[in-house]
């Protein structure tokens, strides 16, 4: 028997309704509500140290290209060095906040769960990020310097740049970010 090609397959198998297709997201996120607390705040800890490594990429990359390369396409490899952190999360697959913001809510507005589990879930998950990013933050600050692959100037500069706009921009962006992440 000849294999089918994948356009073949998928014009055998039945197409999921979006009926089946949101009742499988709000099983997922039925299951996120109830994982243990333990297991939440190890994942989001472990997001947190893994997203740390955006920001070490990006002072890295920052040292590397300035004054080398010309200054835009220098920003574009900079701001590019952020996704290293992301696919750390994602494949590692641990708990960062912003993952939640659209698959968890769903049981909640279908009414399989209760505002108290979401609150348990993001709560949990927020502080351990905090937490794995603010060690991982301490830990960078003080190799990277020593290794001489970023100054910690560097690292001021970068975080006044994220921290340095109206407090309206900063949660607009954070809003932003989260439904992006929801949408992965």
């Amino acid at each position: 028997m000849l294999a089918m090609s994948p356009r073949e397959k998928s014009e055998r198998e039945p197409t999921k309704s979006y009926h089946k297709i949101l009742e499988q997201e709000i099983e997922s996120g039925v299951k996120e509500l109830e994982r243990p607390a333990g297991a939440l705040f190890t994942s989001g800890l472990s997001a947190g140290l893994d997203i740390g490594f955006s920001i070490l990429m990006v002072a890295v990359m920052q040292e590397l290209v300035e004054g080398r390369l010309p200054e835009p396409i220098g920003e574009i490899l900079v701001a590019n060095m952020y996704a290293v952190g992301l696919v750390f999360v994602v494949l590692g697959r641990s708990e960062l906040f912003t993952e939640h913001t659209t698959l968890a809510v769903l049981p909640v507005l279908d009414g399989r769960a209760g505002i108290a589990a979401l609150g348990r879930l993001w709560g949990l998950v927020y502080v351990s990020n905090q937490i794995g990013t603010t060690l991982f933050a301490a830990f960078a600050v003080t190799v990277a310097p020593a290794l001489d692959i970023a100054s910690r100037e560097t690292f001021g500069e970068i975080a006044g740049g994220l921290v340095g706009h109206p407090s309206w921009v900063i949660l607009a962006s954070g809003i932003l970010a989260g439904w992006l992440m929801g949408l992965l």
